[in-house]
């Protein structure tokens, strides 16, 4: 941030700067630099409507040119007495305000689950199951060093592990050794030598540190 603001300071023309952060990065940028932070304004981006990531959803099957069949969906017994006027248009609607809570209205998380709740017929059916999130019961269950390590990359949405170690101020092979262990599980993705959290458990990981108060809940 330090050399965001230098950056920003040098440049004497009329420029108008805009900086993206995910909320995790925001809660600890801004307890930490709050005296010293140089934006103008801040806008918080709510999460994306049912209807948005419903929308989303349609558009890139249409891209990708496939129909799915919602017809052999079994929901959940809450949805039994919502009125629609075909089964169809009934599971249809479940499944979307079940993909809406488990993706908490992110769309990249929607898209991951959208795409892993499709099965492909041998005669080019393609079936609509019930969007899963993976079991986070491994995740409650690991070191503190661990949960500290993704902490770290969920707030600075990648870092190399020399970046890592810097932060924590823990010995370099108990972090080598979680980054190892959270790269098996496919819990991280490595890219350009840095370590960022795998969209397919994005979610459940940002679950399981707020549980833990590592980070602060979203309000």
């Amino acid at each position: 941030m330090d050399r965001v603001a230098d950056m920003v300071r040098a440049v004497e023309a009329p420029v108008f700067w805009f900086f993206t952060l995910d909320w995790a990065a925001w809660q600890y940028i801004s307890r930490v630099r709050d005296n010293t932070l140089f934006l103008s304004r801040v806008i918080k981006m709510p999460a994306w409507s049912e209807e948005e990531i419903r929308a989303l959803v349609e558009l890139r099957s249409n891209h990708a040119g496939i129909e799915p069949d919602f017809n052999e969906l079994v929901l959940p017994r809450q949805f039994e007495d919502v009125e629609h006027e075909t089964l169809e248009d009934r599971n249809q609607f479940g499944y979307y305000r079940i993909l809406w809570n488990a993706s908490d209205g992110n769309p990249i998380v929607s898209l991951y689950l959208w795409a892993d709740s499709l099965r492909v017929l041998p005669d080019g059916t393609i079936k609509v199951t019930l969007p899963q999130l993976p079991e986070s019961g491994e995740l409650d269950s690991v070191s503190m060093t661990t949960l500290l390590t993704l902490r770290v990359i969920a707030q600075s949405g990648e870092a190399s592990e020399e970046q890592i170690i810097d932060s924590l101020r823990l010995l370099p092979n108990e972090v080598a050794a979680a980054l190892t262990f959270s790269l098996n599980l496919g819990w991280i993705e490595l890219v350009n030598d840095k370590y960022r959290l795998s969209w397919s458990w994005f979610r459940s990981i940002m679950m399981v540190l707020t549980r833990q108060n590592l980070l602060v809940r979203k309000t």
